[in-house]
Order: C-alpha cells, then structure tokens, then sequence
C-alpha cells in the first residue's frame, strides 16, 4: 500500500501543476487578447 500511495502522489502533483500552467495560460490568453482589443480601438480611433 504505501509504495501504491507514493506512486499516486506524483501523478496528484502533476495533474495540479498542468491546472495551474492551464488557468495561467488562460488569464495570460484573456489578458493579452484584452490588450490587442484595446490596442486595435486605439489604432482605428487615431486612423479615423
């Protein structure tokens, strides 16, 4: 049983680090996809 729990707890920590680097990746594509949005508007408002 023990060995069994040691090789479970890697794949627990993995799993969670690979959410972690998924909700990081997501507010990184949110946040630059903001920008860009931004940044567009800009660019047509002073093209106008």
């Amino acid at each position: 049983m023990p060995s069994y729990i040691k090789l479970c707890q890697p794949a627990r920590q993995t799993k969670s680090k690979n959410r972690a680097l998924l909700q990081m990746g997501i507010a990184i594509a949110l946040s630059t996809g903001f920008l860009f949005g931004v940044a567009y508007r800009y660019i047509i408002r002073s093209d106008r």
